[in-house]
């Protein structure tokens, strides 16, 4: 039997042996197979800029749901395309609102300000009236 079919001997084996190195044009920035970078800027074609926006909201919402699931994090994603449609995410045992209450009082940002205060409140004020007119109508 010639020695290069023995088992842990000849070419094949040695490599097996080695531990596993990337051929230097397949690494980032080389010409090898792997994904190119693309250059960051709007997408001038709008049948490709759809496109793209729908994979990668796609994967980003895939991505929120993961990272709630396998580390137990409260995430919430609100995405507009630039039509203004609405796409969420938010983890389950929460809401939206509990997410950016929990962002307001750990980032000392205030996202609320007076003028929607004083209107929830103007809005409370009718309902009430509104309440006491329809008892007096009874």
């Amino acid at each position: 039997i010639p020695q290069s079919h023995h088992a842990g001997t000849g070419p094949q084996s040695a490599r097996r042996n080695q531990p596993f190195l990337t051929p230097p044009e397949e690494e980032e920035g080389g010409g090898g197979m792997g994904r190119g970078k693309i250059e960051i800027k709007r997408i001038e074609n709008q049948s490709n800029r759809q496109v793209t926006f729908s994979k990668r909201k796609n994967g980003i919402l895939k991505k929120a749901k993961e990272i709630s699931v396998l580390c137990d994090a409260e995430v919430g994603v609100v995405v507009f395309s630039s039509a203004g449609k609405l796409y969420d995410f938010c983890s389950p045992r929460t809401s939206l609102s509990r997410i950016l209450e929990k962002y307001q009082t750990n980032s000392g940002k205030i996202l609320w300000d007076e003028k929607h205060k004083s209107l929830s409140a103007e809005i409370d004020r009718i309902k009430k009236e509104n309440d006491n007119m329809q008892i007096e109508l009874r």
